[in-house]
């Protein structure tokens, strides 16, 4: 008989691509793979299957997580200073992860988060404040 576990006991994609992160930074990317993020999790490697499709999924999950990480910009900001704060942050965020680099040559920066950075011209912008 299947093991109905809660959804709220899974993990959400985004605790999976912060230990998927760790598993890089920590092991080299070499090392990810379902089954490593799974054991740090507590899961079994189908959870982390079905949340992430395929490695893809599951590689742009950790880029969309530092995608999310980008920090707001205000409207009242020109775009050369907004420009200049985002590239800053990406890179820092690449430095600190250097492993996410080495699994991402050769594929497109592409999730929900990293989508909307790449399409909207509004991407992350806060609202100033009334």
């Amino acid at each position: 008989m299947r093991n109905n576990r809660d959804r709220a006991d899974q993990p959400t994609l985004e605790a999976i691509a912060e230990a998927a992160l760790t598993v890089v930074d920590d092991e080299g990317p070499e090392a990810l793979s379902f089954r490593r993020v799974a054991q740090l999790l507590g899961v079994s490697h189908a959870t982390v299957f079905r949340r992430c499709g395929d490695f893809d999924g599951l590689v742009n999950a950790c880029a969309d997580r530092l995608a999310a990480r980008m920090p707001l910009m205000g409207r009242d900001q020109d775009w050369v200073t907004a420009t200049e704060a985002r590239f800053r942050a990406f890179y820092e965020a690449l430095i600190e992860h250097p492993g996410l680099v080495a699994l991402r040559s050769g594929r497109a920066w592409w999730g929900p988060i990293c989508s909307a950075a790449s399409w909207s011209h509004s991407w992350r912008t806060a609202s100033p404040p009334e």
